[in-house]
């Protein structure tokens, strides 16, 4: 048995092994009956040697030609709609499980506090939507978040290379 993401189908659909399934995890009793959204995040370290590079990467991914492949392959969920829609074979009794439990995906934060959360993805909507300086608004939000989960014992002080946040 093996509990794992979407991110492992590709492997899983191209081993050796097809005599393998899924099943739902089963639900607590007074338990919520939905799943936490998953977003997979792009990062660029401040000291990237080719800031044109990285834009075009960032630029890239969402592409339909990225996604439509990340679909073939079923590794993840396409953020695309429509090339999510192509990933996902009703036919096959993993995906249509899979597919059920997608329509169960919550957006809202389960964890307690969510403030790190909001104040970071409130922070970033805040700075694309006024065209701010990117660079100088992303560093003044990570110190912001890295000092109020310090003060609430969220997170031990760490040197800025390993810190969670980009800046």
């Amino acid at each position: 048995m093996l509990v794992n993401g979407r991110q492992e189908m590709h492997q899983l659909m191209n081993s050796n092994n097809k005599d393998w399934a899924v099943v739902p995890l089963p639900l607590m009793p007074d338990g919520e009956d939905s799943t936490a959204q998953a977003t997979d995040l792009i990062c660029v370290r401040n000291t990237c040697t080719s800031p044109a590079l990285a834009k075009s990467y960032v630029n890239i991914m969402p592409s339909e030609r990225v996604q439509d492949y990340l679909a073939s392959v079923k590794h993840n969920i396409p953020i695309r709609r429509s090339s999510a829609m192509r990933s996902i074979n009703l036919g096959d009794p993993r995906d249509a499980l899979f597919a059920v439990e997608m329509g169960k995906v919550s957006t809202a934060f389960h964890l307690a506090p969510p403030y790190p959360c909001g104040l970071v993805t409130d922070g970033i909507g805040q700075l694309l939507a006024r065209g701010s300086d990117l660079e100088a608004g992303v560093r003044e939000l990570a110190q912001v978040a890295r000092t109020w989960m310090a003060i609430n014992g969220q997170m031990q002080r760490a040197p800025r290379s390993s810190s969670g946040f980009a800046g």
